[in-house]
């Protein structure tokens, strides 16, 4: 009988422990820009995602010079291109107050990502494809240091960690959803209606940024930020 209560306690803390989850997550009531921050990311990353499967064998097959080392040449422009702007571009954002810079230019990059993924339709040399590469960089670069520094200032106090996580399971979520359905669509409707999906996509997240209210605040009124790591790799997505 001892050994029956004792278990019956764990079970009982156990079910406590669950419903005092439920509770918080219950509880939690995200202000209005982390949401339109994390259903931008969502559509952003949900067209990306749709690139993911698809965007090697688009190169091989668009581009009759291209083999196996191309693609890899291409992420390399992008990923030098990303690296090397994102310190002046977060220069030139911290020596502006206020937050009006960082929204231009996350919705800059936003638009330049969408730019890029009709230029890619137009691609059919060497080097257009790694001019391309070189925009999608840029747009990237723009995103990754404004995007996380709006999001971080106006995460809220008690749920940091939760509401980046809520971020990343999105972006996650969907990015898996998109790269399984990416293929099928390829294969279906043909490489322009995919490309032609991760523009509009990209457009929207950054026309559903224009939507929040009291976005763009002085500096002096915000908390100190909260960073973590911020979205994937847009090769290949």
């Amino acid at each position: 009988m001892g050994k029956l209560n004792l278990c019956k306690q764990k079970i009982k803390l156990k079910v406590m422990k669950l419903i005092d989850i439920k509770v918080n997550f219950s509880a939690l009531k995200m202000n209005k820009v982390v949401k339109s921050f994390i259903v931008s990311d969502f559509l952003f990353w949900g067209g990306w995602g749709f690139l993911s499967p698809i965007f090697a064998i688009f190169i091989l097959q668009r581009i009759h010079e291209a083999n196996v080392f191309t693609v890899g040449v291409a992420a390399t422009i992008y990923y030098f291109t990303k690296a090397f702007s994102e310190v002046p571009i977060s220069f030139y954002l911290d020596k502006h107050e206020g937050e009006k810079d960082d929204f231009y230019a996350l919705v800059l990059g936003l638009f330049l990502a969408g730019v890029t993924a009709l230029l890619f339709l137009s691609v059919k040399s060497l080097f257009a494809l790694f001019l391309t590469m070189i925009v999608q960089g840029v747009a990237f670069a723009l995103y990754s240091t404004a995007w996380p520094a709006i999001f971080s200032r106006h995460l809220d106090e008690k749920h940091f960690s939760l509401e980046w996580a809520l971020d990343h399971f999105g972006i996650d979520f969907v990015s898996a959803i998109a790269s399984f359905f990416g293929g099928g669509a390829a294969l279906i409707f043909g490489f322009e209606v995919v490309f032609l999906a991760v523009a509009v996509l990209a457009f929207i997240s950054a026309f559903i940024l224009f939507l929040v209210p009291d976005l763009i605040l002085p500096r002096g009124h915000m908390k100190l930020p909260f960073f973590k790591q911020h979205g994937g790799s847009a090769v290949g997505q």
